[in-house]
């Protein structure tokens, strides 16, 4: 299976991470672009604030470094995109808040399949004859 990659963009102005440093614009190889656009301000202050910038800066440079394998880079970053837009979404329970609702939905899915599933006969047994 072949590593994932990260997703690539093109910017013309500076991505969330460059701009908060006062950048009007990213260096060639910033390799916080293509999680941090430049329209997603909010998904980095997130990040930032849970993370810090140099927790983050060492998640997309692990793998550079040959501290981290092949790919682990994307899965990195991915988790602390989720992670920051959850907290865009729901700022107070973050993703714990996307959880509980996954987590209520599934309750109503079940007891909707119990209410329209037959009822069991007894105990499972076949009844003597």
């Amino acid at each position: 299976m072949a590593s994932p990659s990260p997703p690539t963009t093109t910017t013309q102005q500076a991505c969330a991470a460059c701009a908060h440093q006062g950048a009007s614009s990213c260096p060639p190889n910033c390799g916080l672009a293509p999680y941090f656009p430049a329209d997603k301000p909010k998904r980095f202050w997130y990040a930032r604030l849970m993370f810090g910038m140099e927790r983050i800066l060492g998640f997309s440079e692990a793998e550079k470094q040959g501290i981290r394998p092949n790919g682990s880079t994307v899965i990195s970053m991915a988790a602390v995109v989720y992670l920051a837009d959850a907290r865009v979404e729901d700022p107070i329970l973050g993703a714990y808040g996307r959880i509980r609702k996954l987590q209520q939905q599934l309750d109503r899915l079940k007891a909707e399949r119990a209410r329209h599933s037959p009822a069991p006969s007894g105990n499972g047994k076949p009844s003597p004859s």
